[in-house]
């Protein structure tokens, strides 16, 4: 959508770690004709977070638009990014294709510590877990957006907003 937009990006950065998307991708922006300078990275965006956040021009607008597959993208990714440049976030929030569903296994950190590293190692979301007095979809993707809305603000972004987007009239993740 970016490569294609009337008043284009001087830069785009992309960053997946699927080849195959990443072919996909290269085919369509190459139909596009865009003037902006694409910049394509075939790679976990978690372990080139400091190489993608160094290529973006300093003193300049941005705005980065994270889409994982789930829980992919961990908060220090998202932390580095930020406090290299400045930049308004858009952020994929798996909350119920992937938090609700796996809830009980993110809770024993031998199992996975996918969602300790997404929400930040330091979110203290097993003791607010503990304490919700009903543990039910809804009242977790309501905790859990708290927690990372309150993650987000600890690195500098005082204003945060949650949109929920449905599939077959319930939610399935927010934006």
């Amino acid at each position: 959508l970016a490569a294609g937009c009337e008043k284009t990006f001087d830069n785009l950065f992309l960053v997946d770690h699927n080849s195959e998307n990443v072919e996909a991708l290269t085919r369509r922006i190459a139909c596009l004709n865009t003037t902006s300078h694409v910049n394509i990275w075939n790679d976990d965006a978690n372990k080139i977070i400091e190489l993608v956040a160094e290529s973006i021009p300093g003193r300049s607008l941005n705005i980065a638009f994270v889409d994982p597959y789930s829980l992919d993208v961990q908060y220090e990714t998202i932390r580095v990014l930020a406090e290299r440049q400045s930049l308004d976030l858009l952020i994929l929030f798996a909350d119920d294709m992937d938090i609700i569903r796996n809830i009980r296994t993110y809770y024993d950190p031998r199992k996975s510590d996918k969602l300790d590293l997404f929400l930040g190692t330091d979110s203290s979301w097993r003791d607010r877990w503990d304490a919700l007095d009903i543990q039910d979809a809804e009242h977790a993707r309501l905790l859990f957006s708290k927690i990372y809305i309150e993650q987000l603000s600890k690195i500098g972004y005082g204003h945060t907003d949650s949109l929920p987007i449905p599939r077959h009239g319930r939610p399935l993740y927010r934006l």
